[in-house]
C-alpha cells in the first residue's frame, strides 16, 4: 500500500493545478496526488482517472522526491533537426531569393549546408521558418499587350454609351419616348423599331399632355 503525506496548502495548490496548469500532463499529475491526498486506493485512482497503476505509482514518486514543484517540472523531448543549425542562413537566402518549389529548396540547402533532407522534412522545415508555398498565376504566352489595351478602350467607350441609352429611356403609360444620343440637348426621338404608328401617337399625344 502506498501512503503519503500532503499538507493542507499542497492539497489546496494541487486542487487548483489539477484543473488549470497549462501542460496535460502536469495535470494529470497533481490530479493523482490530490485523489491520493483525499486517501483514495490505487484501484479507486485507476477507475477514476483511467490512469494505469505504473503511472500512479510514477507519479505519487514524482511527489515524494520532490513535491508540487517536481510534478510541474514536464521538459518533453522534441528532436532538433541538423539544419536548426543554420536557420537564420537559411532563412536570409530564401527570403532574398524564394525558390520556386521544395526539390529546389533541398538542392539549394544541400549546396549551403551538406546536409540533405527529403521533400517533405524540407517542407517541414521551411514552414518552422514561417515560410509559405504559393501558387503562382499563369501569364498568356503570345499576349499582345497593345490589342488588349485597344479591347479595353473599345470596351469601355461602348459601356458608357450603352448606358447613357438605357438612363435616356423615359418610359409612359402609352409607350416610351427616347431622349437619344441628344440626351443633354433636348432631343426627342420615337422608338420606331419597336412600337407600331399608334403607340407613337399616343406617346406624342402624352408627351404634350405633360
Amino acid at each position: 500500500m502506498i501512503t503519503l503525506n500532503v499538507t493542507q496548502n499542497d492539497i489546496e495548490e494541487l486542487n487548483y493545478l489539477r484543473f488549470y496548469h497549462p501542460d496535460p500532463t502536469v495535470m494529470k499529475r497533481c490530479e493523482t496526488v490530490y485523489l491520493k491526498a483525499k486517501n483514495l486506493k490505487t484501484g479507486q485512482i485507476r477507475e477514476l482517472t483511467g490512469f494505469n497503476v505504473k503511472t500512479i505509482r510514477a507519479h505519487i514518486k514524482l511527489y515524494k522526491n520532490g513535491g508540487i514543484e517536481a510534478l510541474k517540472h514536464h521538459d518533453p523531448h522534441r528532436p532538433k533537426s541538423e539544419l536548426d543549425e543554420y536557420k537564420l542562413s537559411i532563412e536570409q537566402e530564401f527570403r532574398q531569393r524564394p525558390p520556386a518549389s521544395s526539390m529546389e529548396a533541398g538542392e539549394r540547402i544541400f549546396k549551403l549546408t551538406g546536409v540533405r533532407r527529403g521533400n517533405t522534412q524540407i517542407k517541414a522545415f521551411m514552414k518552422r521558418l514561417g515560410l509559405k508555398f504559393r501558387k503562382p498565376g499563369g501569364i498568356p504566352a503570345k499576349a499582345d499587350l497593345v490589342e488588349q489595351e485597344e479591347f479595353l478602350k473599345k470596351t469601355r467607350t461602348g459601356d458608357k454609351i450603352s448606358v447613357r441609352r438605357i438612363i435616356a429611356t423615359v418610359f409612359h403609360g402609352c409607350g416610351p419616348l427616347c431622349l437619344g444620343d441628344g440626351l443633354f440637348d433636348g432631343t426627342v426621338e420615337f422608338c420606331t423599331n419597336v412600337y407600331s404608328n399608334i403607340k407613337w401617337s399616343q406617346a406624342l399625344q402624352c408627351f404634350r399632355g405633360v
